[in-house]
């Protein structure tokens, strides 16, 4: 799926809040676990957290692992695995090649990720190997997991949601949601904004 909207148009919020829900995992237990997938250099430092207050508003609990975080740090998300990583495809990459890292207990549970400013990896060296490191994630969790892009600089929505499918392009069912988007086989809805009827002495300075 591929979010387009504004900036500040509650593109993670509108991500974080399903992906929290419990979701059937493949052992039949219940496991929500999703990776958020961040550019190197954020564009919004507080993201990482506005994600964790909205985890722990559902129970759930955030970890930010990337190249600066410290080893302190990086322990302690290796023994608590929280619900929600947040990393880089370079992080991400290392966590599925370390060796001190318990892969099944740590992304085993991943049902799907979340990758922010996807325009900004579409194309690119670093769009290839995160397609590549998400084709690797696969084998971690045993089965597809669902691929969240979030962005609202996009020139082509159908042609970057075919990008973000990957391997499964052509056979991976997927939808761009936005605004003026319609689901498939639907006309879209217009949006319309309206002020409520004033009586005729009422002063009208605005909705």
């Amino acid at each position: 799926m591929e979010s387009v909207t504004a900036t500040a148009g509650g593109k993670t919020e509108a991500a974080c809040f399903p992906c929290c829900r419990p979701w059937p995992s493949r052992s039949g237990l219940a496991h929500p676990c999703f990776t958020c997938a961040r550019s190197r250099r954020s564009s919004t430092p507080g993201r990482p957290r506005r994600v964790d207050t909205y985890a722990q508003w559902l129970g759930r609990q955030a970890a930010l692992r990337n190249g600066d975080t410290r080893e302190s740090q990086r322990q302690r998300i290796r023994a608590e695995a929280p619900d929600i990583p947040l990393t880089t495809p370079e992080s991400l990459e290392a966590i599925l090649i370390g060796v001190k890292t318990d892969h099944a207990r740590l992304l085993g549970g991943v049902r799907a990720v979340v990758i922010d400013e996807v325009h900004a990896f579409a194309g690119g060296d670093r769009g290839w190997h995160l397609l590549a490191v998400l084709e690797r994630l696969e084998r971690v969790t045993g089965g597809p997991i669902q691929r969240v892009g979030l962005s609202a600089t996009v020139g082509d929505p159908a042609e970057l949601l075919h990008w973000l499918q990957g391997a499964g392009a052509g056979s991976r069912s997927g939808q761009v949601v936005g605004p003026g988007v319609a689901p498939a086989g639907q006309r879209p809805m217009p949006l319309s904004v309206g002020c409520p009827q004033r009586s005729a002495g009422a002063s009208a300075r605005g909705c």
